[in-house]
């Protein structure tokens, strides 16, 4: 049907070709112009009238997609389809009496657009959900090119909510400043057949760069010294740093823009100006919002969709890519299907497939090259594939120590929780019920590589792949390309224009020199060579007022370790007597001025009073960090330790020495009058020197000559030891020690889990010091919502954990065990997990309790938490005003250079 092709317009301009009074001839003209129809929206030749009622007709038209011709009395356009709609003019001159007039009709010829048996109500539902339009840009958007793909016989409209940015066309005009937003809405409208037409709308936010940025920019930022750029294989920082701007994920995390604009605290994605900026006090009445508001959400990246329960029946999708994050924290299955993007290729071109990431998973768990981060794909606490550690393991032996046991048995990859569907899709079936959200989570930290690049690096046994070196280097799939390496000289990146994304990107080039002292940074950034160092430390005191400097908060915590038990070293030294006197390891808590630290060793840092960091949660949606709790605060007061002063009473300290110093001469440990003297060794190096010398003034300050026994002063000494880095690492790791200086970090959404996993060594190594038996130290914790909960279910509905819960508690819900059995509990019960109403409670109750313990024992001294700072050059442009415990400082999409 004609119907079904063309849209018919009256859509013209009437040209008056005389001037003064108008004659009836040009009357009648007129009259026959205005009853002139033009098709619009062709896809095929049409004709067109040579005269009516006298009047005639001369056609022309402006370009060779519609060629005018006449023949036989006839007027004839021949069509030819572009690859994208384009619109021209056919002007039509009409004649009548000697008089004349014109009038210019717009055509819109349809580019190369599908056709469609039928369009029903599915379809406009499928073309409604399939449009992409860019987020970001600084260039007119493409319409044309989205509506060559919807089929013929739907039309598409646009609208602007601000059409000084965008035009309903897509033509943009850049703003001043930093750029600005407007809300896109498109209108499709199908045609049936038979029928009323069927209208769908969808709405899309697009942020446009302002003139002040420069949507090429240059930008310099020193790296490290790197060993592999194999992400399976990498293990430093520095490492990760560099191919991080090479990979992408599978889904991407951003602020949750579209609550803000629900909510009318932000009219677009990007826009800021009502986030509480980082110079700004905290102020209830001024109607700003924190960043703590804008927490992250999860976007489609590699993906097409977020991942699908099979059992659940679902994706979470509450509609074009907006997901249902409550839902999709509670949603728990052990199969889910992910759907790739079918636009996705490596920087030369290559697809990207499902293929690709089964191989990605494969080499991943292939035992013979023993990659570091194999346990992503086999380990519970991230994607735990069926067999996958089975996988990794065969042909090796079940006990290194005794080889009769034999060696793992042989498996099949067919037996791998890895199916692939089709090209672009493949199930991941687990060995437990994960949540969706933790699915996304870590899914992120598994890297694809470039399956011809990584075979073709294997040696004859296939035990290591040059994959990963300067003379194999990794092929991008992410945002930027390296696109030289100079090896321990300097790192370029180019932005990977083939990337789906790019348009989140105008930074082009990152210039990155390798430079492994940071004096040697900091002396750059002032020759202006860079534009971001990092200011800790010896540079604090003279970067702290700079106008540019930025202060975020870190997940890495330290402490001063303490080992009782030296037996496993080969020094040949036991530990000093006094640490073995539950008051005396009490005494240096105390002992330790933390404030003095963080100002004069480790600025900027924060005092710590526990064993995590300050930032440390939970829980993602947990109101706050749990070291600040009322429920830690007070735990601190209830146990001595003095958290209204940062944790240091130097009298009290005193008093516990003296006692400590009564209880050992008592127990033979000294003799009366003898002089304790407690080893603290580091690694002799840098700051840690500095380090050392601080801990030997502060508690000889505190302890040598300031008690008496029996009338008589008691000597104190800290004795140093310092080591190479070897030996410390060694010393270290076997508990052959006194006192030394450890950190950890990471995990900053897991507080109960780094609570009980890094403190046992039933669970994990990172525990440094020996003697002190954690695992089983006595713990008490209420856990009374999940109690309720699962005590209000029919025992026919509980599962075979909610079970065992119930069989671990009393009926109020109280733990009493050991710290062990009470990290168990709550490692084994995945409901700890779901966002439910109490949960916050429980695991701060879970956490505290777990803490207590370490306290009493005093496993070490809670010494500071960490922060960073840097500074920026002026030509940096920070969109997010402050930071972010989700998104940081919101990375490279919102970081710009300013135009010159």
């Amino acid at each position: 049907m004609r119907n079904k092709l063309f849209i018919f317009a009256l859509v013209g301009f009437l040209v008056l070709a005389l001037s003064g009074c108008v004659s009836e001839e040009q009357r009648k003209i007129k009259a026959e112009l205005d009853l002139l129809t033009v098709p619009t929206g062709v896809v095929e030749n049409f004709e067109l009238p040579t005269s009516a009622n006298g009047v005639q007709f001369e056609w022309t038209s402006n370009g060779d997609l519609l060629k005018v011709s006449v023949a036989a009395g006839k007027v004839t356009v021949a069509v030819e389809r572009p690859g994208l709609d384009t619109t021209l003019k056919l002007t039509v001159k009409a004649s009548y009496g000697g008089k004349s007039l014109t009038k210019v009709f717009d055509v819109k010829i349809l580019g190369v657009r599908p056709t469609v048996e039928t369009i029903d109500e599915p379809l406009m539902a499928e073309l409604q959900a399939s449009l992409e339009l860019p987020t970001r840009t600084s260039t007119d958007l493409n319409l044309q090119a989205i509506e060559s793909k919807i089929p013929v016989g739907v039309d598409v409209n646009w609208s602007s909510s601000n059409e000084d940015l965008v035009k309903p066309n897509g033509k943009v005009t850049r703003p001043n400043g930093t750029g600005a937003g407007a809300k896109l809405t498109v209108t499709l409208v199908g045609h049936p057949a038979e029928g009323a037409p069927i209208q769908k709308t969808r709405e899309f936010y697009v942020f446009v760069y302002g003139k002040a940025i420069d949507v090429n920019g240059v930008y310099n930022a020193a790296f490290g010294e790197i060993q592999t750029l194999n992400p399976l294989n990498s293990t430093t920082s520095a490492e990760s740093d560099v191919y991080s701007y090479l990979v992408d994920s599978l889904y991407h995390t951003d602020y949750d823009w579209a609550k803000a604009i629900a909510n009318g605290k932000a009219a677009y994605p990007g826009d800021f100006s009502q986030v509480r900026d980082r110079h700004t006090p905290e102020n209830p009445e001024d109607g700003l919002i924190g960043m703590p508001y804008l927490e992250r959400i999860y976007l489609l990246g590699m993906a097409s969709a977020f991942p699908y329960g099979v059992n659940l029946g679902t994706d979470f999708d509450k509609g074009f890519g907006e997901l249902d994050a409550a839902a999709s924290k509670e949603g728990y299955d052990n199969e889910w299907i992910i759907k790739l993007r079918k636009d996705l290729v490596f920087a030369d071109g290559t697809p990207i497939t499902a293929d690709t990431f089964e191989y990605s998973f494969k080499q991943y768990l292939d035992g013979k090259q023993n990659n570091e981060r194999a346990n992503y794909l086999y380990n519970g606490d991230y994607i735990p594939l069926v067999k996958g550690e089975e996988y990794f393991k065969q042909g090796r032996p079940i006990d290194a120590n005794d080889p009769s046991k034999g060696v793992h048995p042989a498996v099949d990859w067919e037996e791998v929780g890895f199916k692939k569907i089709d090209d672009y899709t493949f199930k991941i079936i687990l060995t437990g019920e994960k949540t969706q959200w933790h699915v996304m989570t870590y899914l992120g930290i598994v890297n694809l590589v470039h399956p011809a690049n990584f075979e073709a690096g294997f040696n004859a046994e296939r035990t290591f792949t040059t994959y990963g070196s300067i003379n194999n280097i990794p092929v991008s799939y992410g945002p930027y390309v390296l696109k030289s390496w100079e090896e321990d000289v300097k790192f370029t990146f180019e932005r990977n224009e083939r990337y789906f994304k790019s348009y989140e990107y105008t930074i082009k080039t990152i210039n990155g020199p390798i430079i492994k002292d940071q004096k040697d940074i900091i002396n750059e950034f002032k020759e202006g060579h860079l534009d971001i160092a990092g200011v800790g430390g010896e540079f604090w005191k003279e970067f702290m007022d700079h106008p540019n400097l930025y202060v975020a908060p870190s997940n890495s915590f330290y402490r001063f370790a303490i080992s009782l038990d030296r037996s496993g070293g080969t020094s040949g030294k036991t530990t000093a007597p006094i640490l073995l006197e539950d008051e005396f390891r009490i005494a240096l808590y105390l002992a330790t001025d933390r404030t003095d630290y963080c100002n004069e060793v480790q600025p900027p840092s924060e005092p710590a009073l526990g064993y995590l960091s300050n930032i440390h949660q939970v829980s993602e949606w947990a109101t706050g960090a749990y070291e600040r709790s009322s429920v830690a605060q007070q735990q601190l007061k209830d146990l001595g330790l003095s958290p209204d002063t940062g944790g240091y009473d130097i009298e009290e300290a005193r008093r516990l020495f003296s006692v400590a110093y009564a209880n050992a001469v008592a127990a033979g440990r000294y003799t009366a009058g003898q002089k304790v003297v407690v080893e603290f060794s580091f690694y002799d190096a840098g700051s840690n020197i500095k380090m050392a010398n601080w801990v030997k003034a502060q508690y000889e300050k505190v302890f040598n000559k300031t008690t008496q026994y029996n009338g008589v002063d008691i000597e104190f000494e800290i004795k140093l030891n310092p080591l190479s880095s070897a030996q410390f690492t060694a010393e270290r790791n076997a508990g052959d020690f006194d006192m030394c200086f450890t950190g950890m970090s990471g995990a900053t959404f897991q507080a109960t889990f780094g609570m009980g996993y890094i403190f046992s060594r039933t669970f994990s190594t990172f525990l440094v010091g020996r003697g002190h038996n954690t695992g089983e130290l006595p713990v008490r914790a209420e856990i009374i919502y999940m109690n309720d909960m699962l005590r209000a279910k029919d025992p026919e509905e509980l599962t075979d954990k909610e079970k065992y819960f119930l069989e671990n508690v009393d009926e109020n819900g109280v733990f009493e065990g050991t710290f062990d059995d009470l990290f168990l509990l709550f490692s084994e019960v995945g409901n700890f997990n779901a966002d439910y109403p109490g949960q916050q409670e429980d695991l701060t109750n879970i956490t505290a309790a777990l803490e207590r313990a370490l306290l009493e024992q005093m496993v070490a001294v809670p010494l500071f938490s960490a922060t960073s700072a840097a500074v920026l050059s002026d030509r940096v442009i920070r969109m997010a005003p402050s930071y972010s415990l989700f998104m940081g400082w919101g990375g490279l999409t919102y970081t710009h250079i300013k135009a010159q």
